[in-house]
């Protein structure tokens, strides 16, 4: 039975997120972003990330952006991924 946002609910449970989230790094600003998002359907999320040049300065801003963001962690001078994170 649905109940009332004001009234108290007998769980906090809730179901686990079911859609997948793809961060890309795209070179260029219109096409590949473009492109990319023709993929997204029920369950799968595309973050097309513009303008991100090309070869090792692409790199160094997907790094950045995923330290930023919290989806890298740093172990032992080692940098991975989280677990559970976006698919990058």
């Amino acid at each position: 039975m649905s109940k009332q946002p004001w009234e108290l609910r007998e769980s906090d449970e809730r179901e686990a997120d079911t859609q997948e989230l793809f961060i890309l790094f795209c070179e260029d600003e219109v096409s590949e972003p473009c492109y990319f998002r023709i993929f997204e359907q029920a369950g799968v999320k595309i973050t097309a990330i513009e303008n991100q040049k090309s070869s090792q300065q692409n790199i160094n801003r997907a790094i950045s952006h995923c330290r930023l963001n919290g989806l890298i962690e740093e172990e032992d001078g080692r940098s991975s991924l989280v677990d559970n994170s976006p698919h990058i």
